[in-house]
């Protein structure tokens, strides 16, 4: 049993190297290729909706679980993004592309 979750083990442990790869691989050519990379400010634990509850059929009153929490999207490095003379700008949700093009 223990060989099965060591194999287990090491497939999540590749995933998430690849996952890691793509992302370093991605955010190295936006960083080499634009001057200026504009940043969307995104609460996406607010977008989400929440499952309706279930109620507990064991324990009147009572609800079941909906699941865990999703978790938060992680964002590029900040190094590559302001590294060699470009620059980052944050930008808030509503209208993102009509305001990243207005210069300050």
């Amino acid at each position: 049993m223990q060989y099965t979750y060591d194999q287990i083990k090491r497939l999540r442990a590749k995933a998430t190297r690849r996952a890691l790869d793509w992302q370093h691989q991605t955010t190295t050519y936006l960083a080499r290729t634009y001057g200026t990379v504009v940043v969307e400010q995104l609460n996406i634990l607010s977008m989400t909706k929440a499952p309706k509850p279930k109620p507990d059929p064991d324990n009147e009153g009572n609800y079941l679980r909906n699941g865990p929490r999703p978790r938060p999207v992680r964002t590029a490095p900040s190094h590559k993004r302001r590294g060699g003379g470009r620059s980052e700008r944050p930008v808030g949700p509503s209208n993102p592309s009509r305001r990243s093009s207005r210069r300050d």
